[in-house]
């Protein structure tokens, strides 16, 4: 099946920019998940995003598609990807604490959760989930923690929620043309002629 999925993505690193501290950033992506081929079709503001199990691919603000993390590994996915967050949930759960019949708070293993990531996690995080289900029953909204106490500003925090459950496949089609992501920003970075 599919589902419509909105998600937000919350992190802070810590460091100076040339402008001062860094605040925390968010992106808030729209679109569909087909658990079937592995894939999720996502938008946010001027970015287009196509995610193939741990391979991501980017419409470029000129139309190019780039690619990136084609080299991770079945059962991998970037933490963009809505079948991440189910998946660190399902395979990373260490304890759990209902607080009522639609919402539970859990406690997830790092190691888990770090090999089922794409590229990997950041060895001080530890990981939690809170959860929300709907009506019926279906899970309908995750929520997963990751921070650390080495590094007190480095956090990130990805929020998933399902809108619209469908019985059938989402067709996603990966584009026929890409380019490397590193090739693309070498031939585009500031002072190369064009």
């Amino acid at each position: 099946g599919s589902a419509e999925v909105e998600i937000v993505l919350e992190y802070s690193f810590p460091g100076e920019s040339a402008e001062g501290p860094r605040e925390a950033m968010s992106t808030h992506y729209r679109g569909t998940v087909d658990f079937r081929s592995d894939r999720a079709a996502l938008a946010a503001r001027d970015t287009s995003l196509l995610l193939d199990g741990a391979a991501s691919y980017q419409r470029m603000p000129d139309g190019v598609w780039t690619h990136t993390h084609q080299g991770g590994e079945t059962g991998q996915w970037t933490c963009t990807h809505p079948r991440w967050a189910l998946e660190v949930l399902r395979q990373g759960c260490r304890s759990v604490q209902s607080e009522n019949q639609s919402d539970a708070e859990i406690e997830l293993d790092r190691e888990r959760a770090a090999g089922l990531t794409h590229p990997g996690l950041n060895p001080d995080w530890q990981l939690r989930a809170s959860t929300a289900f709907d009506d019926a029953g279906r899970l309908h909204r995750i929520e997963i923690t990751m921070a650390g106490s080495a590094s007190p500003d480095a956090w990130m925090r990805n929020t998933v929620e399902f809108t619209r459950f469908d019985q059938a496949a989402a067709q996603i089609d990966l584009p026929d043309n890409s380019v490397h992501l590193a090739g693309y920003l070498s031939l585009h970075s500031p002072g190369q002629d064009d």
